[in-house]
């Protein structure tokens, strides 16, 4: 069984009753009610209303909207028909309250194991080509400020990149850093005291460059954009 359940404060409008509620929701043609059952098209799901009011300011209306299905089968028409009825609710408020959503709970639960094997798959990727083509102390020199800033140091694990948010793997590979000797190199240009003195591809690399660009775009064959 999924349920659904919708709450609605009655704003500025004349449907006050549930009876009104329900031929406003039925004001679309494509749903029909029952005294249990909501009905599009071919298909029915049970439902409930109760009416209650808010007890401050002006006692305001409200409705508190259940409704069921019985099979996983039939997910997606639910999911229209809920659609049609918020259209209808949005004439009484453009704001709902969705107490309780079982429908993205079963989309949620589906998504994962696919969304885990795709992260899974980039914490590989990330995590043996850095290792083998930079050595171990590349965490020291390749990782953005704002991956830093999520990691815990202290944590000696050489591994941490399988435990840190998903989030902060894009950011790992796209984010722009200064080089970790750019302290080194700014040194360096404060104490020149001219140009020959000055070795041009330590200037060229204060430019900020992400991971992305210095080891992965020129081997992916796949635009940076289409990854974020």
């Amino acid at each position: 069984m999924y349920k659904v359940e919708y709450l609605i404060v009655v704003d500025k409008v004349n449907t006050t009753t549930v009876q009104s509620l329900k031929n406003l929701i039925q004001s679309d043609d494509e749903i029909n009610l029952t005294k249990t059952q909501l009905k599009v098209g071919e298909n029915s799901f049970e439902y409930e209303i109760t009416k209650g009011f808010i007890f401050t300011g002006d006692k305001s209306t409200y409705f508190h909207l259940k409704f069921y299905c019985e099979e996983s089968s039939k997910i997606e028409e639910f999911s229209i028909a809920l659609r049609k009825v918020r259209g209808r609710l949005s004439m009484i408020n453009k704001t709902h309250f969705t107490l309780w959503d079982d429908v993205s709970m079963y989309y949620s639960t589906k998504a994962y194991n696919k969304i885990y094997h795709i992260e899974n798959l980039m914490r590989k990727l990330l995590t043996k080509f850095m290792l083998v083509n930079l050595g171990m102390d590349w965490t020291s020199e390749r990782i953005p400020i704002d991956v830093k800033s999520s990691i815990n140091f202290n944590n000696k694990d050489v591994n941490f990149l399988n435990n840190i948010d998903f989030i902060k793997l894009s950011d790992f590979l796209f984010s722009e850093n200064y080089p970790s000797h750019k302290e080194s190199v700014i040194k360096k240009l404060t104490q020149a005291k001219d140009f020959t003195s000055l070795d041009i591809n330590e200037i060229k690399s204060l430019l900020p460059e992400s991971n992305w660009s210095k080891y992965f775009a020129s081997i992916v064959e796949c635009e940076g954009a289409a990854l974020v």
